[in-house]
């Protein structure tokens, strides 16, 4: 198989997803859920409506991507647990498609279900929704599965067969023909998705990672997700549940420290947003200063620095709080405005 992108263009793009993944986290169990509504603008978290199952203990891996390497450390899931579940964007062009980075950890292969909503995305009110979204599957060094239409399957890679029934079976299928999906059983390793527009279209797009084995010694973690953030109803909305008991967790957008790794176009003073379904809990503008309000009475710079997880620019941003459990959102916008390429992570702390 072959892609428009080249081996060295995806080795980067990996791992400027993966970047500013710092050395602890928490695995998130990705379970199944369905976008039930978006926002319409960047003060409207939208509606999600999700099922979710507890997190899942994983041991830390070392991934290295050509001349990129990190280390992800896990820590194990207690009561509480954290789910990251979709992430909705205005899907551009070139650099500015919608990049996803995931790995599988542990001792079994996972079967996981990824696809991209975009014109079932009008019937909720989102606008400018992406008419024809297209999948690709990348690990770290070659194209492994494309999807266009989910009806139709793209034999290739590791599509070995027809998974129309497959697809409508496991419960996740998409609900316009237009948008792709892909089932994979994948072993342990990173991967990337990119979220494209069939002939160059562009508009608004989700790109979404189901668990379809669940408990088999295999945990999915999906660590972030990059694109161009606009204005409007084209800032990136990424939702995530908590499920269990309260988490600690903490919230990144960052943009300014992508640019010494070659984005050029980064987002240079990114705006973070914590909502929930009853409206914004908490913000931040410079991580180095808390904005009080909200659920945030107190200065957090501190404990962003000890957690081990600050971002590495002042100028991007970091939340901290304890949630119960429920749905949640975060917004990453430009102050003032302003647009570029950034990153929003989301990860529970000990």
């Amino acid at each position: 198989m072959t892609s428009r992108y080249p081996r060295r263009f995806l080795i980067a793009s990996f791992a400027l997803v993966l970047a500013l993944v710092p050395q602890r986290g928490r695995c998130f169990d990705l379970s199944r859920y369905v976008i039930a509504g978006g926002g319409g603008s960047s003060m409207d978290a939208g509606n999600v409506t999700m099922d979710a199952t507890a997190g899942q203990a994983a041991a830390g891996t070392n991934l290295s991507n050509g001349q990129f390497s990190m280390q992800i450390g896990f820590w194990t899931a207690t009561s509480g647990s954290l789910g990251n579940i979709s992430t909705r964007l205005r899907v551009g062009t070139g650099n500015n498609v919608l990049f996803a980075g995931f790995i599988i950890q542990g001792s079994a292969s996972k079967t996981v279900l990824i696809r991209s909503a975009g014109p079932s995305l009008t019937s909720f009110g989102v606008p400018g929704a992406l008419a024809n979204p297209q999948l690709e599957l990348h690990d770290a060094n070659n194209l492994i599965g494309t999807n266009d239409n989910w009806q139709t399957t793209q034999i290739g890679g590791v599509i070995t067969s027809n998974q129309v029934a497959a697809i409508q079976n496991s419960g996740a299928a998409p609900a316009d023909p237009a948008e792709p999906a892909i089932i994979a059983t994948l072993p342990a390793g990173g991967y990337t998705v990119i979220v494209q527009g069939v002939g160059g279209t562009q508009g608004v797009a989700t790109v979404e990672v189901y668990d379809l084995s669940p408990n088999n010694g295999a945990i999915l973690a999906n660590i972030s997700t990059r694109g161009f953030i606009q204005t409007g109803a084209n800032v990136m909305i990424a939702g995530f549940i908590v499920v269990g008991q309260p988490v600690r967790v903490i919230v990144l957008a960052t943009g300014p420290s992508l640019i010494p790794l070659g984005i050029s176009n980064a987002l240079t003073n990114p705006r973070l947003e914590l909502h929930d379904a009853n409206g914004t809990l908490a913000g931040n503008d410079d991580w180095q200063t808390t904005q009080l309000g909200g659920i945030i009475t107190s200065d957090q710079s501190a404990a962003i620095q000890n957690s081990g997880l600050a971002p590495s620019n002042p100028a991007e941003s970091a939340i901290i709080a304890t949630l119960a459990p429920g749905t949640y959102t975060a917004i990453a916008q430009g102050v003032n405005g302003g647009t570029g390429v950034g990153v929003v992570q989301v990860f529970a702390l000990p």
